[in-house]
């Protein structure tokens, strides 16, 4: 992953890449998207994903763990990267 300044920041990114890896899905679409977008169009979609995401699905449940805040933390680039792989 890319420079990660905070523990905060590093939890907050390794929780949003741990789910993004495995959420099959929403998985497809973002590594897609990781592959033809930027980082930011990368982080601008998996924010709606959480965002409008069914309850106790696996993207609301890492919503739920993200702070209004924490969303300028995550480290997109290198969520990016490990999806392009």
């Amino acid at each position: 992953m890319g420079a990660v300044h905070s523990e905060r920041a590093r939890f907050v990114t390794d929780l949003v890449s741990v789910w993004i890896e495995n959420d099959s899905d929403h998985n497809p679409d973002a590594v897609k998207l990781a592959h033809e977008g930027s980082w930011s169009s990368l982080g601008d979609h998996l924010i709606r994903v959480m965002k409008n995401a069914r309850r106790f699905s696996a993207a609301w449940q890492t919503a739920q763990e993200l702070a209004p805040n924490d969303y300028p933390r995550i480290d997109w680039e290198g969520i990016r990267s490990n999806l392009v792989g």
